[in-house]
């Protein structure tokens, strides 16, 4: 109940409209201003035979604000300037956060209108990046810089591309036990032989070849040629539970690389047997091995697979035949394992990169000067 004992004032506006006598009305008493009933009048008498209307709004002044008990009726000048600072950067954070909800929307209706006309796009797409990745970095760089900084984009993407180094995989006071899986004729046994030539010649690690193809009365021709050479013994494992006497007759710091036979993910029976063996050493870890060329997408329905087993990371082969990097991301995306190697040829101890130092994303971009001058245009169109 208002307790006010001098009732607001009320007032009637006259004007030809309705529009012109609410204006009157909010020119003196403010937006606030209570309207309480509006009328259209007329006069009785007629002058030269047309009739004089016009607009009658009946109004009163806002009521003021009731103020809690014991609350000042005004704050005091500090406290004033206070609150209207908290105010301006509640009002800046907003502003800030509806550019940047502008910004994302219009990055993705860049992209999503005419994914086929943008250049940057295009070029990824043409380096073996898939379409819906692509799509996915072009929206994240476009909403942090519509530029598009060449240079940063290469650092962004070599920071996406999971790695691992090494020492991480092979440290020199612990003997791991290393199988190397994949597909057949994607070159694992290569592969295998790289890595024993980095170990016996570089850091003189001992290492132990070991021959896991149950097919085969013996190693293979290339596992039973290099080792001879490199000075490395190689045995053979019939079934799966040798590997624990293997495994007692070398050092606790031998290395121990196993060239496991070529199976297709599809056979369940070749997943159990590597099962089987995860628990023969105390170290034991899988070094997944795909061939760049080939369809690494071949991986993506084996994830559960996979992560049954100690999978340590994923190595790369026959880069000498695949020349659009952007497959390292296909593998990862398909398999979700870190980059180990990237292999090429058929040298001993021939190119062998370490994953966690090879430039994917450098190499990616070579070559991107043929587009990047018209792709301020095209993204700012």
């Amino acid at each position: 109940m208002n307790t006010n004992d001098n009732p607001a004032p009320i007032e009637k506006f006259n004007a030809p409209t309705l529009q012109a006598a609410v204006d009157a009305v909010k020119e003196k008493w403010g937006a606030d201003a209570i309207i309480l009933h509006v009328e259209k009048r007329q006069d009785a008498h007629k002058i030269f035979g047309r009739v004089k209307e016009w607009v009658e709004v009946t109004a009163r002044p806002p009521e003021p604000e009731a103020q809690p008990a014991g609350q000042e009726s005004a704050p005091m000048p500090g406290q004033m300037f206070q609150e209207l600072h908290s105010l301006k950067e509640e009002m800046q954070q907003y502003r800030s956060s509806i550019r940047q909800m502008e910004r994302i929307h219009w990055a993705r209706a860049q992209v999503e209108s005419k994914p086929l006309q943008h250049p940057l796009m295009d070029f990824l797409t043409t380096k073996g990046l898939s379409k819906e990745y692509a799509m996915e970095l072009i929206v994240d760089w476009t909403m942090h810089n519509p530029n598009l900084d060449v240079a940063q984009c290469i650092e962004d993407l070599d920071r996406r591309l999971p790695r691992t180094s090494w020492n991480a995989l092979f440290p020199n006071d612990q003997g791991r036990c290393t199988l190397f899986l994949g597909m057949p004729g994607i070159g694992k046994t290569m592969l295998l032989l790289k890595i024993a030539a980095r170990m016996r010649l570089m850091q003189q690690t001992d290492v132990l070849l070991v021959s896991a193809d149950m097919t085969k009365p013996g190693p293979s021709h290339e596992l039973a040629l290099y080792s001879e050479v490199l000075e490395i013994p190689v045995r053979h494992l019939f079934k799966g539970a040798d590997l624990r006497s293997l495994a007692c007759e070398v050092t606790p710091q031998t290395q121990i690389l196993i060239d496991w036979n070529g199976i297709s993910p599809f056979h369940p029976e070749a997943w159990k047997a590597l099962e089987e063996m995860r628990d023969l050493h105390p170290h034991f870890q899988v070094l997944l091995t795909a061939s760049l060329p080939s369809d690494l997408s071949v991986w993506e329905p084996f994830h559960a697979s996979l992560e049954k087993l100690p999978m340590a990371g994923l190595a790369l082969t026959q880069a000498d035949l695949e020349y659009r990097l952007g497959k390292a991301w296909e593998a990862h995306r398909a398999t979700r394992l870190p980059i180990a190697f990237v292999s090429s040829g058929k040298n001993v101890p021939g190119e062998l990169l370490d994953g966690a130092s090879f430039p994917f994303a450098r190499g990616l971009f070579q070559g991107y000067s043929a587009v990047e001058s018209t792709k301020t245009a095209a993204i700012s169109a």
